[in-house]
């Protein structure tokens, strides 16, 4: 009987161990490290931010990005740094996800950088934020002061002085809110609510003064304070937010060096009083911790790595079984001075996991393992009953609580988007695909797990439109609700339609479409058409967003066409209606002049043409002037947009002939040009 029970513990442990498989990713193993999912490129997957120490004095940052479960390199332009972290968040509220990086590189002495990379269409750009340089530090985005663009949290060490700080974002321009937190090194940081009043509070670890410290600072209305919550100094360690206890409010997840010990403790939240449940969690420094449900039954688990007590790495998931947390005997790597995240990469319905680190062989790590669980997430459904209460120039936004099929109502968390009619990019981002309520980070929504949330500071005279969505313990978003509108201030009556004039500098390919302007317009959208009842739109001149200009050039047009153009005026209240309608026919397509060529040599000459406001060209070459005789590949030869072209592999001291014709986007080719004579030089004589 006794071998009976030890084969099914085996057999047990077996197939909890193929939970997750190592998918070989390839991706360039580190240690010191900072790993994070984000889907940076907004394709609907998730993609990579991986920084740390690859080799003695070898220091990384990098991109990679997952194309169908493939992970490539996109060689991005970022400082490299280790002893730090790398964090996604849209700072710009853009729509797309940027980067704040803190962390050392090692050039002959040791080099400090805390900044911010400004993502445009997957290139990432270093804005210069003028942050203080900060060495084993961390940071975090979030929006303290709830008037809806992400701030910053840093801490870190430079030149012997501990700091804490918060960074406010105004416009993209941060500057020190002057928050009096203790100062910390070798830290880790998280912002979260966990009094439900409706701002983001701190939990704040790391080595402090005196010693080694754990806080929770209470945020009121931008004034932090000390709760004296009684938590377990630690350094070298992970904090995080989660509603482990699906309660509603949030608890706190902590690892580190104590001094005295290593420890990994569940802190339970009862009303702002926090108390140690004895998890019976493997105590580790050097470390990393992380909530998220990988196994769909609706609450939150823990993937946990670090350096034990006796000095030894360990990598483990435990199970949360209503509140009990029992290891899986996972089969990972053992690794310090790590990271791990969870994350859905392949888009399945289970949490995969990114995991970094030092292993005992030693090697550095960098591996993805795939969750082959069989039971897949659901999303929650959309919140409903949404309401707006303006008052002067904050509004307090309400929503009834919406359910899911695995995580119960109180564990939910909600996600906000804001914009202003007419204005590009979201007043409070969501870091969500607003269309199918896609996560392209994976956290909790950007409001907590309340049911009304309050903004601040609103500009007056715009009409605001918003939604919300839920996200579950797995981090999948449901779809947005249907959006609804408030209005700050006084708003101006409708506009006036524009009145659209005749067009001017008409050429084959563009012209240049005016209106008369209308007062209280902050801008103006063109459509352009190839039909009166605008069926069939120019390439991107829908709805096209002129701005605050009476006139714009039209282009890439094709020739000898008739278009028609209308006008409507906006501001952050209104929208015109259509302007009357304009037609323009473009002029045919101009015929190119064919010029004497740049260079003649033995076997070559360059041809040159002037431009005839084409979309490109094509050359025909011959050995005759009536054109009978062509140079092989010199018929028709499309040369695109060029003014000039290299003929080639042509026989010494011979005549030809060349020409050229424009064409346009729709195959319409020009007359030919005038006929240009050019004679190869003949033979050089060698010289003894």
């Amino acid at each position: 009987m006794k071998k009976i029970v030890v084969l099914l513990l085996i057999i047990f442990n077996l197939v909890i161990c193929q939970t997750f498989t190592d998918i070989s990713a390839g991706l360039t193993g580190v240690d010191f490290s900072s790993a994070e999912w984000g889907d940076y490129d907004n394709d609907g997957d998730l993609d990579i931010l991986l920084t740390g120490e690859f080799k003695t004095s070898g220091r990384i940052t990098k991109i990679y990005k997952n194309d169908n479960g493939s992970f490539i390199d996109i060689n991005a332009n970022i400082q490299s740094i280790q002893s730090g972290c790398a964090r996604w968040g849209d700072y710009d509220n853009d729509g797309d996800l940027d980067i704040l990086i803190i962390g050392s590189h090692y050039d002959g002495s040791w080099i400090y950088f805390s900044k911010i990379y400004r993502n445009d269409a997957g290139i990432f750009t270093d804005i210069e934020a003028d942050l203080p340089d900060r060495y084993v530090g961390c940071g975090a985005w979030g929006d303290y002061d709830n008037d809806g663009d992400l701030d910053i949290l840093l801490t870190g060490y430079h030149e012997g002085i501990k700091h804490s700080q918060i960074f406010k974002n105004d416009n993209g321009i941060f500057s020190d809110a002057n928050a009096e937190l203790i100062g910390a090194y070798e830290s880790s940081v998280a912002w979260g609510d966990y009094d439900n009043d409706g701002d983001l509070d701190i939990l704040l670890t790391g080595n402090g003064t005196p010693g080694r410290i754990s806080k929770i600072y209470r945020n009121d209305n931008g004034v932090f304070t000390d709760i004296n919550a009684g938590l377990t100094g630690v350094s070298d360690g992970s904090t995080d937010w989660g509603d482990y206890d699906n309660d509603g409010d949030l608890d706190i997840l902590l690892t580190g060096n104590s001094g005295t010990s290593r420890v990994s403790i569940i802190y339970q939240n009862n009303s702002g009083v926090f108390t140690d449940i004895s998890a019976n969690l493997t105590g580790v420094w050097d470390s990393t911790a992380d909530w998220g449900d990988f196994d769909n039954d609706g609450d939150l688990d823990i993937l946990l790595a670090g350096y034990t007590e006796s000095s030894t790495r360990i990598s483990k998931i435990y199970r949360n079984d209503s509140g009990s947390f029992t290891d899986i005997y996972a089969g990972l790597p053992g690794v310090n001075l790590c990271s791990a995240s969870w994350g859905d990469y392949d888009n399945d319905g289970d949490l995969d996991f990114l995991l970094t680190g030092m292993t005992s062989s030693p090697e550095r790590i960098a591996k993805i393992y795939n969750n082959n669980i069989m039971t897949s997430n659901s999303i929650p459904t959309a919140p409903s009953n949404l309401s707006s209460n303006v008052n002067n120039n904050d509004v307090t936004l309400s929503w009834d609580k919406t359910m899911d099929n695995e995580t119960p109502q109180d564990g939910l968390s909600y996600n906000l988007y804001l914009r202003i009619m007419n204005a590009s990019g979201f007043y409070k981002g969501p870091e969500s695909d607003v269309v199918n309520g896609y996560r392209k980070v994976v956290s909790k929504g950007n409001v907590g797990q309340v049911d009304s949330y309050t903004i601040k500071n609103l500009q007056e005279g715009c009409r605001y439109f918003w939604s919300m969505q839920a996200i579950d313990n797995a981090y999948a978003g449901s779809n947005f609700s249907e959006e609804q509108s408030f209005i700050v201030g006084i708003i101006t009556d409708s506009l006036t339609n524009p009145l659209a004039v005749t067009a001017t500098d008409i050429l084959s390919r563009s012209f240049t479409a005016s209106w008369n302007t209308v007062p209280d317009a902050n801008g103006y959208y063109l459509d352009v058409a190839l039909d009166s009842n605008f069926t069939e739109f120019a390439p991107n001149y829908q709805n096209f967003n002129v701005d605050n200009f009476p006139a714009i050039n039209i282009s890439n047009l094709n020739s000898n066409t008739e278009y028609y153009y209308r006008v409507r005026a906006y501001n952050h209240a209104w929208t015109s209606g259509n302007s009357n309608i304009i037609s323009v026919t473009t002029d045919p397509l101009s015929t190119p002049v064919a010029d004497s060529p740049y260079f003649i040599r033995e076997t070559w000459f360059r041809a040159k043409w002037f431009s005839s406001d084409a979309l490109g060209y094509k050359i025909d070459v011959a050995r005759d002037i009536l054109f009978t005789d062509y140079v092989a590949g010199y018929q028709n030869k499309d040369v695109g947009n060029t003014l000039y072209h290299d003929i080639t592999d042509l026989a010494t001291d011979k005549t030809y002939f060349y020409r050229i014709r424009a064409y346009d986007s729709i195959g319409t080719t020009s007359e030919n040009s005038n006929i240009i004579s050019v004679t190869t030089d003949p033979l050089s004589t060698p010289v003894a």
